[in-house]
């Protein structure tokens, strides 16, 4: 396991073991300064502010758009490409959404009381070629008349990938801050079930060079290519806790972490995700929410390694009913 890898599952393993203190220093201090009546019986209009308070079927359809940059290293073995870096800030993809740049992403949840069950699919689209010219003029006392020099290149990165998950949810807790009125809460839950993940990507290199007389007669001309292609997927099991602060009826902050695979499904594939967002509720079926999203990966199918990010912000709805 390299370096980077350890140092991703010790941040994962940070975030999760903060948020269980944060539930177990709740609980406990709920059950100090509340009122144990008032912290366990909510009253039937209480329930119907929250959906975490909420009894009975509920259903949840979340469209978004992911603006996720990319930062990799990818290191094919035994090729003299050696390490192909990317590096895409989430920015500068914004102007080319829908041109170059494409994502479908979704979320459905359906739960019953403390009990759910959920599926997420992800799908980005990535294309885009950089070229570029130089000219340069060549003096020399052994030339008898100087020379022009035209360089030409173009790099051409396409990605596309995606991932589905399918899995449950359950309800470990919700703790009122308050000792009278239902919001602020904190809200716990465990989430797990199974990820499918595939990957394809291309990158090719190219140039051109061309030796001209002053006359721009061409002298000598060479050209070269050089590109490979990766593919590959994954299934296996994914773990994670989302951790909700409901200030208001209207606003809410959300907090995931996630891991999964855990390097123990082919290719030593391993991914976690990071995720915050803060949701405002528009009308009474509506919420709105804006947040950024962090998705570690790395791999090792034996003849190439990669590992990076993938970072930006997210912008989605949520309609229940």
């Amino acid at each position: 396991m390299n370096r980077e890898t350890r140092t991703i599952l010790r941040l994962v393993q940070i975030v999760l073991t903060c948020s269980m203190a944060l539930l177990l220093s709740a609980v406990v201090l709920a059950e100090t300064v509340a009122d144990p009546a008032k912290a366990t019986l909510v009253s039937s209009e209480q329930d119907n502010r929250l959906p975490i308070y909420r009894e009975g079927w509920q259903f949840f359809i979340a469209p978004y758009i992911w603006v996720g940059g990319s930062n990799q290293n990818i290191t094919k073995q035994g090729s003299n490409l050696g390490t192909t870096k990317i590096d895409l800030p989430w920015y500068d993809l914004v102007p080319k959404l829908f041109s170059t740049v494409f994502g479908a992403m979704g979320r459905v949840e359906v739960w019953n009381g403390k009990w759910g069950v959920f599926a997420e699919n992800l799908f980005m689209y990535l294309g885009d070629t950089v070229s570029g010219t130089g000219h340069k003029q060549i003096n020399a006392p052994q030339l008898p008349v100087p020379l022009n020099l035209t360089l030409s290149g173009r790099a051409k990165v396409i990605i596309r990938q995606g991932g589905l998950d399918v899995g449950g949810r359950y309800l470990l807790a919700t703790v009122p801050l308050g000792s009278a009125k239902q919001t602020p809460v904190l809200s716990f839950e465990l989430l797990g079930g199974l990820r499918y993940v595939w990957y394809n990507q291309f990158t090719g290199l190219g140039f051109n060079a061309t030796l001209a007389g002053p006359e721009g007669r061409a002298l000598l001309t060479r050209a070269g290519s050089s590109g490979h292609s990766l593919r590959l997927s994954v299934v296996g099991p994914f773990l994670g806790i989302r951790t909700g602060l409901w200030l208001t009826e209207k606003l809410d902050f959300l907090a995931k972490a996630e891991i999964g695979e855990f390097g123990i499904v082919g290719n030593d594939y391993l991914d976690c995700i990071l995720e915050a967002t803060v949701g405002y509720q528009v009308q009474k079926h509506t919420r709105i929410y804006l947040g950024y999203r962090a998705l570690y990966y790395t791999f090792d199918t034996g003849s190439v390694k990669s590992h990076g990010w993938y970072s930006g912000p997210m912008l989605g709805a949520v309609f229940n009913f």
